[in-house]
């Protein structure tokens, strides 16, 4: 099992992944990427172009197609993690049922349909991980144990999360389609202003809704509350900043909504498994 790389380059690219599955975690920087080869509608989701952001993670299983990556411009963090159909039906034998849908065809075959799954946002168990692995500690064989375990656990939680958003998909709901389309506006407004967002009440009056519906359409088409939603889009924005080595703790605690220094620092390290001091001196070595 070649089980993670972290690249830092501007571009990589390659013909073959030789029938191996990757799963990426990208805690910071994004990327654009060329698939050459298939056509824009392909029915697998893999389009000729992407961009892969920042605090998501994907999955995804190429064939004899071209793939290119253009990194952009800083230091990423971008854990890729690639894994054998083999190794897919060992780890399932005998809990096959469990095996995430779009995984389902490597439990026959090597040579399944190559397809290009966005996972979503990372969950925190997922930063804690991620965070352990590239700063591993242990040198030599113990290293390369630490390293596969791991691996392991940030594939057990992406397909976990793959597994649990197919559940959510099949849930009955209420809502009508004008009203899922209120929600997501009500998205947009809620992370216009990070600094100094509405409360409940009033975005529920801002886009026309009633505020009970608001709370439980969040949780439906969101899979989160709206201060979930919220927080997390002012701590991947306080992710950003920490990149840049003029800004301090409060003044960025600032910038995201937070009055309290410490009370941003709580919530950071919560989320990441990192405090926003310790996770600032890593990116700038």
């Amino acid at each position: 099992m070649n089980v993670a790389e972290a690249w830092i380059d501007d571009y990589w690219s390659y013909d073959s992944l030789e029938h191996c599955l990757t799963a990426v975690f990208r805690a910071t920087g994004s990327m654009r990427e060329e698939t050459f080869g298939v056509h824009e509608a392909s029915e697998w989701g893999v389009k000729a172009e992407a961009l892969e952001l920042a605090g998501e993670s994907y999955l995804f299983f190429f064939n004899d197609v071209r793939h290119l990556e253009e990194h952009h411009v800083g230091r990423d963090i971008n854990v890729r993690i690639r894994i054998s159909p083999s190794l897919i039906r060992q780890l399932s034998q005998g809990r096959e049922a469990d095996l995430p849908l779009v995984l389902q065809p490597f439990l026959e075959t090597d040579l399944a349909p190559f397809f290009y799954c966005a996972v979503g946002k990372m969950t925190p168990a997922m930063h804690i991980a991620l965070h352990q692995l590239v700063t591993c500690p242990l040198e030599g064989m113990m290293h390369r144990m630490y390293i596969e375990s791991k691996a392991l656990e940030l594939l057990a939680l992406q397909f976990a999360q793959l597994r649990a958003q197919k559940a959510a998909q099949i849930r009955p709901s209420n809502l009508k389609a004008a009203d899922v389309e209120l929600i997501r506006q009500a998205h947009r407004v809620l992370i216009t202003d990070l600094a100094q967002p509405p409360s409940v009440l009033e975005l529920a009056q801002q886009v026309g809704i009633n505020e009970f519906k608001l709370r439980q359409g969040f949780r439906q088409v969101f899979d989160d509350t709206v201060c979930g939603c919220l927080r997390s889009h002012q701590l991947q924005a306080a992710q950003r900043l920490l990149l840049d080595p003029d800004m301090t703790i409060a003044g960025i605690a600032a910038i995201v909504g937070y009055t309290n220094p410490a009370a941003f620092s709580t919530a950071f390290r919560k989320q990441f498994g990192i405090s926003p001091k310790a996770y600032q001196k890593m990116m700038r070595h």
